[in-house]
C-alpha cells in the first residue's frame, strides 16, 4: 500500500519498478494498492501504463474516505512510499509513515529528508538509499518472505507511533528548554 498524491516526488514509479524486479514466485503473492490522485506532468498516466505491464495486480483507489483508508490499512501487509528529491521539493517528516506505523504496518521507504525521523531502519521498517533499485527490491523481498519480520516491525511501529504524537512534540518544542527570557 502507498498513500500520497501521484507526483514524481512520491516515488510510486520506483515501487512499481522494484516490485516488477521481484522473482516471479514473489510477484504471484502480491498486489500493489495506490491511494491518491494527481497527474503532475503526466505522472499518473505513466504509473497506469507501468501498472498495465506489471505481472501482479495494481489497483488505483484514487481519493478515498477516512473509513476506506482505515480499511485499506487494515488489509495491507506492507506500507511503502519511496519519496525522492524533485526539483526544490524535499520530503519532510512524512506523517503518512507515522500513520502506517500506527496501523501496525512495516514500512519500506527511501532514506531521504525527514523520513528517517519517522522510520527507524530495522525497527519499524527498512530504509533504502534513493536510486538503489536493487536494494529496494531486496527490501520488499525480505518483508514478503518473512512474516515474522513483518509482524515484529509492525508491532514496533505501533510502539513507535505512540511515542510520536502531537502532545509529545509540543512538549518537546515548548517546554524542553527551561530558559528565562529577560524582558528588558
Amino acid at each position: 500500500l502507498t498513500v500520497g498524491r501521484l507526483h514524481p516526488r512520491k516515488g510510486q514509479a520506483h515501487i512499481l519498478e522494484a516490485l516488477s524486479d521481484l522473482p516471479e514466485e514473489l510477484q504471484d503473492k502480491i498486489s500493489f494498492w495506490i491511494v491518491g490522485t494527481g497527474n503532475k506532468r503526466g505522472y499518473g498516466d505513466r504509473l497506469r501504463k507501468m501498472a498495465d505491464r506489471a505481472k501482479f495486480g495494481v489497483t488505483f483507489f484514487g481519493e478515498v474516505t477516512n473509513q476506506e483508508l482505515e480499511d485499506l490499512y487494515a488489509r495491507a501487509s506492507i506500507f511503502s512510499m519511496t519519496s525522492v528529491n524533485f526539483r526544490k521539493s524535499v520530503e519532510g517528516f512524512g506523517l503518512v509513515y507515522l500513520e502506517a506505523a500506527a496501523h501496525g504496518l512495516p514500512i519500506v521507504a527511501n532514506r531521504i529528508g525527514g523520513v528517517a525521523e519517522a522510520v527507524a531502519h530495522g525497527e519499524n521498517g527498512l530504509l533504502v538509499d534513493p536510486g538503489d533499485r536493487r536494494g529496494l527490491t531486496e527490501a520488499f523481498a525480505r518483508l514478503i518472505e518473512d512474516r515474522a519480520l513483518r509482524e515484529r516491525m509492525g508491532e514496533n511501529g505501533l510502539t513507535w507511533s505512540r511515542r510520536n504524537n502531537w502532545s509529545q512534540s509540543a512538549e518537546l518544542l515548548f517546554n524542553r528548554w527551561d530558559i528565562e527570557i529577560d524582558p528588558s
